[in-house]
């Protein structure tokens, strides 16, 4: 017995075109804070990053766009540290040292990655303030390869 009838499903091909990379950026904490110096590596580290986004869009989770920002600051000759020993004080006493895992740029700025979240929480920026103080530095940055934006929000280190 044969069907002459409608099929049932129709198949339709569609063609995907990727949304263009939306980036927010946030300065405003730090910009009155950087030296002539840390402005031209945050610079440098800005452009970088938004490089990736333009390339690689949005998509990839944490290591991966860690070990992709980590392989293009190489090929800009951006001197980065991952691995930093933090020490962790108490009452003017180290009780422990751990490595962070965030990257520590040019001995200046500490550059913090997250992938696929909404948005920069407030424990990624916590985080960096914590490390900044430990490591008497200025300046740090967050970036988040989010799920629909690439953002980039400098953070102030608290201490004098």
């Amino acid at each position: 017995m044969a069907n002459f009838g409608q099929p049932k499903v129709k198949i339709e091909r569609r063609i995907y075109h990727e949304k263009p990379l939306v980036i927010d950026e946030n300065y405003d904490y730090v910009k009155d804070q950087m030296s002539q110096t840390e402005r031209q590596i945050m610079e440098r580290l800005r452009q970088s990053i938004v490089f990736i986004g333009k390339l690689h869009g949005l998509g990839f989770g944490k290591s991966i766009v860690q070990k992709i920002v980590e392989t293009e600051l190489g090929y800009q000759r951006i001197r980065f540290e991952k691995g930093v020993p933090i020490p962790v004080s108490y009452l003017g006493e180290t009780i422990r040292t751990f490595k962070m895992r965030h990257l520590l740029i040019e001995q200046k700025i500490i550059c913090g990655i997250t992938a696929l979240q909404d948005s920069i929480t407030h424990h990624d920026i916590s985080q960096i303030k914590s490390y900044l103080r430990a490591l008497k530095l200025k300046i740090g940055l967050v970036v988040n390869f989010g799920k629909s934006k690439l953002e980039i929000k400098g953070v102030r280190g608290d201490h004098s």
